[in-house]
């Protein structure tokens, strides 16, 4: 759990109205240094970041959509940052899930991050 890390800040992006509500009734909104906010990452990135670490689950994402995420990037991420997503693209396959994380890879390492 990222809170036990003491972050700064911890800033959540989500766009189910049902876990929306299940994460203010839990009280995630009282947290210290929590910012939730309520949306589709599409609308709410650009003014969300930049950010020291970004964690992204692309369940339910199209691998399109990873891709217009990943070239927001440099342009979200601070340098010397970690990103990190899950890849829950194609799990009925354990091929092409491969596939989808070694293009995604391959498309990051094109930013030149350091290791």
């Amino acid at each position: 759990e990222i809170q036990k890390l003491n972050p700064r800040t911890h800033t959540i992006i989500e766009a189910h109205p049902d876990v929306y509500k299940k994460m203010i009734s839990d009280g995630w909104d009282k947290k210290q240094g929590v910012k939730i906010l309520f949306g589709r990452w599409q609308d709410v990135i650009d003014t969300a970041g930049p950010f020291d670490g970004i964690f992204f689950d692309t369940y339910g994402e199209h691998y399109g959509d990873l891709r217009i995420f990943q070239n927001k990037l440099p342009k979200i991420l601070r340098p010397g940052g970690i990103y990190s997503f899950f890849n829950g693209l194609c799990p009925g396959n354990i091929f092409f899930s491969w596939c989808c994380l070694s293009n995604s890879s391959i498309r990051v390492r094109k930013f030149r991050f350091p290791d």
